[in-house]
């Protein structure tokens, strides 16, 4: 069987990631836990950007070296997939790592002439590809809000292959000293990595579908006449407060302060997992307070339930079934759907106490990548809920409404 491949851009790693940043790997989490059990023959790629202007903007203002900046924040990001449980990435190529393959990449381009020399920087010719702007739909809006128009490109839609540069983070090669231009950087890894097939998803915050993925689109078909992918995912972005999260507005939630915000309340993680389900792909979610609250009080029903199983030693390989249907709908991001089914077992459920509905929960929210399921219920506590089971059936109520206090103190029940 041929294998199939989706991308997703990754971040530029001069800071910490922030909530926004982390929507679209989780999304596409999701997302893949159903193709990759519908197809095992998929190869999902994410890369890193560890070579950029804002890094080195960023290295000079810690005053360190840009290796150290970039190696910090790129471990900041994967601890933060480890804490969300982002777990179907098979690859994670970084730009420093392939200077060789991006200068092969524009050396094919600059053959077909895609590609001109201007200043000592290369860029890329839109022109020539006669569906430019068919991802975005704006040219003409950036057209007339393009005030700075370059006299170094022939046409002001032209962007940046390789950029001349003498300071900061640069490789001596044969287009000349400098460093790759971002909008070639993913194209290249994809050319490379498929061999020049398109691939099956391609996705990103939607603030990329234009002028990124447009011009990562425009050099694949350059060089293969064929569109960079069959399908397009542009995942919306995430308002804090009814406002767009900004440095200058100092309303930015950074990835593990999420994590420790509300860690006294609920599990953190699932938290954020259960918000990305509760919203389309494509919209933007507002976050307030409101909506956490609400929130919160759905993941700890779920978590009630989830150790209702595990107290009641429910869980065993026999019991593991999957639902096709819920598979079918999460890899083809109809969230909305799965949510509902979430909170319609959640509320069959509360109203029956039957343990086939606990365990369809359970198994449901452990495919989609939750981890209260990993809750850790010692054999003590196993102990005081079937004293305090029989002692309830038995009508001794003092003595249950101690055991009961130990299982509420311990957020169990």
């Amino acid at each position: 069987m041929e294998k199939d491949f989706i991308y997703l851009c990754g971040p530029t790693v001069y800071n910490k990631v922030h909530i926004g940043n982390m929507r679209p790997i989780v999304t596409f989490d999701l997302i893949l836990r159903g193709l990759k059990y519908l197809n095992n023959n998929i190869e999902f790629i994410h890369n890193i950007t560890d070579i950029d202007d804002k890094i080195i903007n960023q290295a000079q203002k810690e005053n360190i070296l840009e290796e150290l900046i970039a190696n910090k924040y790129t471990d900041f990001y994967f601890q933060m997939l480890k804490e969300y449980n982002v777990t179907t990435v098979d690859f994670f190529p970084r730009v420093s790592e392939k200077i060789n393959q991006i200068q092969d990449f524009i050396q094919k381009l600059i053959d077909l002439d895609y590609v001109y020399e201007s200043n000592n920087s290369y860029y890329f010719r839109t022109n020539k590809i006669s569906t430019y702007g068919e991802i975005s739909n704006n040219l003409l809006d950036y057209l007339k809000n393009k005030k700075d128009l370059d006299d170094k490109k022939e046409n002001p839609y032209d962007f940046v292959v390789w950029k001349n540069k003498t300071k900061g983070k640069v490789w001596d090669t044969t287009l000349g000293l400098g460093r790759p231009g971002w909008h070639t950087e993913c194209a290249a890894f994809i050319y490379e990595k498929t061999k020049g097939k398109s691939l099956l998803i391609h996705g990103g915050g939607i603030d990329l579908k234009f002028p990124h993925h447009e011009n990562e689109n425009a050099q694949f078909k350059a060089l293969t006449n064929k569109s960079i992918c069959s399908n397009w995912i542009h995942v919306g972005i995430i308002n804090y407060k009814n406002q767009k999260m900004s440095k200058s507005l100092g309303n930015i939630v950074y990835a593990d302060d999420f994590l420790n915000k509300y860690k006294d309340k609920t599990n953190c993680s699932d938290l954020f997992r259960l918000m990305i389900l509760s919203s389309s792909i494509n919209s933007t979610i507002e976050l307030n307070d409101q909506m956490i609250d609400s929130l919160i009080k759905k993941n700890n029903q779920i978590n009630k339930i989830v150790n209702f199983v595990l107290l009641n030693d429910l869980v065993d390989s026999s019991s593991n079934f999957i639902d096709q249907e819920m598979i079918v709908n999460l890899s083809q991001g109809k969230f909305s759907t799965i949510y509902k089914k979430l909170n319609q077992v959640i509320k069959d459920f509360n109203s029956s106490k039957n343990q086939n509905i606990a365990l369809e929960l359970f198994w449901l929210i452990s495919f989609l990548g939750f981890t209260c399921v990993e809750n850790k219920i010692t054999k003590e506590d196993i102990n005081i809920y079937q004293t305090w089971q029989i002692e309830l059936k038995n009508k001794n109520f003092e003595k249950a409404d101690y055991l009961r206090k130990q299982l509420l103190d311990k957020g169990l029940i």
